[in-house]
């Protein structure tokens, strides 16, 4: 999948919340700019949070996800 490049204030608050440990409500905040302003469709938008947060944020997905398995 081809890696949109998203406005700075995006990105902004994307890595704001990511560093603060609500990884969580940041790909609800991405899925929901995908879907609104990049025009997808909610497959799409999902498959598009999963390749931003693998690329830019590996190590926190890696943790959010290890958090999720121990639950």
């Amino acid at each position: 999948m081809e890696m949109k490049k998203l406005p700075e204030d995006v990105e902004r608050q994307l890595r704001q919340l990511v560093c603060n440990g609500s990884i969580q409500m940041a790909g609800m905040a991405l899925k929901l700019y995908a879907c609104r302003c990049l025009k997808m469709n909610g497959k799409a938008a999902n498959a598009f949070v999963l390749a931003y947060f693998e690329e830019v944020y590996p190590k926190e997905l890696k943790r959010y996800r290890n958090k999720q398995k121990r639950r």
